[in-house]
């Protein structure tokens, strides 16, 4: 599977994504699962702490707290040791239906209410739990959990900690990355490819991601290597040469480091298959 920067989210029937995580601290100091999206996204903090970096703020979070990522908030999570999370994707389609048009909300991103928790909660036992009129229920608790919020939380402006002009320009890097990363880069090209100088970029890049420039790419390349070992069909050799490394070593040495394993470690798919 594809590391995806822009997330369209093609739910088809459904009218949400649920995924429950439990994210380990990497040897590499970088933020998981950068991206944006038009859907807004709703995190609950099962256990432990971490950071949620959301357009340029950054936040802790830990233990029973909510984190909202509104539409467009570029953003992404990080620890520096075990952060165990639920999170809840909705389709703005549903809540368009429902009268509710996501372009138009914001909310505070960190909110913290025992109230709202055990109405997450109550999102994901329906979700997590095959009983009678199951899809329903979820609908009925999803709307439940927007009235709320809505009702209690919603914010008539928003200021962010980046300009929204730098926003976009990180974002078109980002693009530029995740499209080039298996060619040789440098600096000065990927801050064209965002509009702006390049000490004005690095600074601006560090800000959005929590990573520079040269952590966010080997992050990128590491990632889509792993995918092609995992693949069975490419050596560790082929992978490093097709994801931009110059040497084994080299690549070895920065698997390592933002993997936490030699790529050699990496399980081939095909070895567990059945012969």
């Amino acid at each position: 599977m594809k590391r995806i920067f822009f997330e369209s989210h093609d739910m088809k029937d459904r009218i949400h994504i649920y995924h429950h995580t439990v994210l380990k601290k990497k040897p590499a100091d970088y933020v998981v699962g950068f991206n944006w999206h038009e859907n807004i996204e709703i995190l609950c903090i099962a256990d432990g702490a971490g950071y949620v970096l959301c357009n340029g703020n950054k936040r802790k979070v830990t233990k029973e707290d909510i984190f909202v990522i509104n539409a467009h908030e570029l953003h992404g999570i990080t620890t520096e040791d075990t952060l165990e999370y639920h999170c809840v994707i909705v389709k703005s389609d549903f809540l368009a239906a429902n009268g509710v048009h996501t372009p138009e909300l914001h909310f505070p991103n960190l909110i913290q209410s025992k109230e709202l928790f055990s109405l997450y909660m109550n999102v994901v036992q329906e979700i997590t739990t095959e009983s009678k009129y199951r899809d329903l229920g979820i609908r009925a608790q999803i709307l439940e959990l927007f009235v709320y919020l809505m009702r209690n939380h919603l914010t008539e402006s928003h200021v962010p900690a980046q300009e929204p002009g730098a926003l976009e320009s990180i974002k078109k890097s980002v693009i530029f990355l995740h499209r080039e990363y298996a060619r040789k880069l440098t600096l000065d090209e990927i801050a064209d490819a965002s509009g702006l100088s390049k000490y004005h970029f690095s600074r601006e890049f560090k800000k959005a991601t929590g990573s520079t420039v040269t952590s966010y790419l080997n992050m990128v390349r590491c990632q889509h290597a792993k995918l092609l070992i995992a693949s069975g069909e490419h050596s560790v050799h082929d992978a490093a040469i097709m994801c931009g490394f110059t040497n084994d070593s080299l690549f070895s040495k920065t698997f390592q480091n933002v993997m936490g394993c030699l790529p050699s470690k990496i399980k081939s798919k095909q070895s567990f298959a059945i012969h």
